[in-house]
């Protein structure tokens, strides 16, 4: 059966406060104004309100797929971990001698996880498998997955920019704002707050490719 739904808006302070808004006491007017307003008032609600999506429509199973064969920097490279730290000075351009190759061979490493992503940001519906019945004792593993996707498509727009390749860094970057929108109808600050890290991350090798590379302007 179809159980696809459309994508919710994005808005930021409401997924912010609905988990917040069950713990008021029931017959709360402020409960009693967003029930009329169509937004969940329990747990039950929530459930039905954040709604399913069809497997092959949803991002989110693709990037936990993806999250699975992730490949970790380590592996090839202690000064690959340096760049993905804000306060190391590897993590600024232009990128240190002798970290190319590695960085190439990371990125090799993890085609098929990065194929995986790219796949998964063009998809516009997005719903983790969850059970908002457990409340404020919902797990959410997937968080730090996505976090360490969003890390490994940095890596790549920056490969890309050293290598002179910028329409496909500009990809890279686009897949990574993609990522983060699976995260867009999650009402939990925790999963906004991610999501937020992946702008910031983004921002970071934005800024990289632009010290690299003269983007084309659009026609």
């Amino acid at each position: 059966m179809d159980l696809g739904v459309s994508r919710r808006p994005d808005c930021n302070g409401r997924h912010a406060g609905l988990v917040s808004l069950l713990a008021l006491p029931s017959g709360s007017g402020a409960l009693g104004h967003d029930q009329a307003a169509g937004y969940p008032v329990s747990l039950q609600d929530l459930e039905k309100w954040h709604g399913r999506v069809v497997a092959k429509d949803n991002a989110a199973l693709h990037v936990i797929e993806a999250s699975y064969s992730l490949v970790s920097p380590e592996s090839i490279s202690t000064n690959l971990t340096d760049l993905l730290r804000s306060s190391s000075p590897l993590s600024q351009p232009p990128l240190a001698a002798g970290l190319l190759e590695p960085l190439g061979q990371f990125i090799s490493n993890n085609f098929s996880t990065l194929q995986m992503i790219h796949e998964a940001a063009r998809l516009t519906n997005s719903r983790y498998i969850m059970s908002w019945g457990n409340g404020y004792q919902t797990l959410v593993p997937h968080l730090t997955k996505i976090k360490g996707l969003a890390q490994l498509l940095r890596l790549e727009a920056i490969l890309h920019a050293e290598e002179a390749r910028p329409d496909l860094a500009v990809q890279s970057l686009e897949d990574l704002l993609g990522l983060g929108h699976s995260l867009v109808s999650e009402p939990l600050i925790l999963s906004q707050l991610v999501r937020n890290a992946g702008l910031s991350i983004g921002c970071s090798a934005l800024e990289w490719l632009l010290t690299q590379q003269s983007l084309r302007t659009a026609n």
